[in-house]
């Protein structure tokens, strides 16, 4: 078997969903507070059972590609 992740689905979520619309009330913004989303291939890549056999992952990167590289692959 083999997992191929090619994306993040997101890194992050609204850490609270609102029930209705956020209406404009003449003010600022409402505060909108974040929180990590479950890394989906770290997860699968350190399983002990039912591992796919290869994990491979991608991610894009702007700057020092070699070095976030392999700083991901030690992580995962």
């Amino acid at each position: 078997d083999i997992a191929v992740f090619a994306a993040a689905v997101a890194d992050w979520r609204a850490a609270e969903a609102a029930d209705r619309k956020l209406k404009k009330e003449g003010g600022a913004p409402p505060p909108l507070a974040l929180v990590l989303n479950p890394d989906i291939l770290q997860s699968v890549a350190q399983r002990r059972e039912g591992r796919p056999a290869l994990v491979v992952g991608f991610a894009a990167e702007t700057n020092d590609v070699v070095e976030h590289a392999r700083a991901k692959l030690a992580r995962k």
